[in-house]
């Protein structure tokens, strides 16, 4: 499964993608907003199946509107999710995994019914993957393959 994986802490970002890569997955790996996004744009070449993103990231590539809504930089990962991911591409709202230390930040400040549907997983202080995590990315590739197989069938027959 491609993983579009947005995390700017360099421990976290290279523990929790070594993790994700030994465990089969091909990780498209974004520092910043401004490299999601480029990510993003480029999925007709390199589909994505799930996007793992942290809520607090640096704001590069958010405008000055979407930098107001941002909280200060607590919620730019969300913003950048809501405003350039799900307009264009509502399925990739059950495919998301929201894995920040800043969950309570989600909670307070955005109606849930705004992020319904997305998994919201807090990020312990160690590195290591949470239960909670493994499970979502099993369920997400289970959702994967069984669309991609439904298309295999349509098109042979």
């Amino acid at each position: 499964m491609n993983i579009l994986f947005l995390e700017d802490r360099g421990a976290d970002a290279y523990f929790t993608k070594t993790a994700l890569e030994a465990e089969g997955h091909y990780v498209l790996q974004a520092y910043n907003l401004h490299d999601a996004q480029d990510h993003w744009n480029r999925c007709k070449q390199v589909p994505v199946h799930c996007i793992i993103l942290d809520c607090q990231t640096p704001m590069r590539g958010l405008t000055d509107e979407q930098k107001a809504r941002a909280e200060g930089g607590t919620l730019s990962g969300w913003v950048w999710l809501r405003d350039n991911v799900l307009p264009s591409a509502p399925e990739m709202r059950q495919r998301t995994i929201i894995y920040s230390a800043y969950v309570d930040t989600l909670e307070d400040k955005v109606p849930r019914k705004e992020y319904e549907g997305i998994r919201v997983i807090c990020k312990p202080g160690c590195l290591s993957l949470p239960g909670p995590l493994v499970a979502a990315i099993k369920d997400i590739s289970l959702m994967c393959d069984g669309a991609l197989g439904k298309r295999r069938k349509g098109r042979r027959s």
